[in-house]
């Protein structure tokens, strides 16, 4: 397309949607690492208290409540490795790619620049969907063995 081909009324429309799509995508990240931080931050406490209060009785925990214990300390490390992994850092896209544009369409016409940022934001925005929805798996995995971890600690502190 040429700097003399008309603007499309649509193209600023698509580009501010498509820059809001990115900006809740990025909220959407800190969000879930927010999430994942209060699950093994939940996690830590409650296996720490449960140890404690299991160290601190007279006799000692009985075989079965060392087991289970125990069982819950390995679900423990099982929700530290996910939610480490789906708090890592990871490529995201930040579209537009300035420096790219700066240094390929300094000289086009602006028109022909906002098309391109809009491309360039159109993939970062279906780069970024996949990696976030692996971010939600692990996450969602962590959840789901804090829940075990806690069903563990629960009838660890039983059986003392």
């Amino acid at each position: 397309m040429t700097g003399d081909d008309p603007e499309p009324l649509s193209v600023d429309v698509i580009y501010e949607l498509a820059m809001n799509r990115l900006d809740r995508q990025f909220d959407q990240i800190d969000a879930i690492d927010t999430k994942v931080n209060v699950v093994f931050g939940f996690a830590s406490l409650a296996i720490g208290v449960a140890a404690g209060f299991v160290g601190t009785t007279d006799s000692g925990p009985s075989p079965a409540s060392a087991a289970l214990l125990f069982s819950a300390l390995a679900v423990y490390v099982l929700v530290m490795m996910l939610a480490l992994t789906a708090y890592m850092f990871r490529r995201f896209d930040y579209a537009p790619l300035v420096k790219q544009l700066w240094l390929d369409a300094l000289f086009w016409d602006p028109s022909d620049t906002k098309r391109q940022a809009l491309s360039n934001i159109v993939e970062a925005i279906e780069a970024n969907k996949e990696r976030i929805e692996s971010k939600v798996c692990f996450g969602r995995a962590a959840l789901i063995l804090l829940l075990l971890e806690v069903i563990l600690i629960t009838f660890s502190l039983y059986f003392v």
